[in-house]
């Protein structure tokens, strides 16, 4: 068994670093997230990388989002 004090011993031979990464956490609909969890599971990536190359692409067209940025500002209001 190998101990602890022996896997410090190899620093860095685990996944580089991503860089700095903050946590957001949601809820979907069930389903929603079973064709996701399906989806990044026969792609072979994890779903935070999944989520994240998919918000790239929404925030690459947020203009076609079903709602505008002033929309939810004067729902806040």
């Amino acid at each position: 068994m190998e101990t602890r004090r022996a896997r410090r011993a190899h620093k860095g031979a685990g996944r580089p670093s991503k860089g700095a990464r903050e946590l957001f956490a949601t809820r979907m609909p069930a389903d929603e997230a079973a064709r996701f969890r399906e989806l990044a599971d026969t792609l072979g990536v994890s779903y935070s990388d999944l989520l994240l190359e998919l918000q790239r692409i929404g925030m690459a067209h947020r203009s076609e989002l079903p709602f505008t940025v002033q929309e939810e500002l004067d729902q806040t209001a």
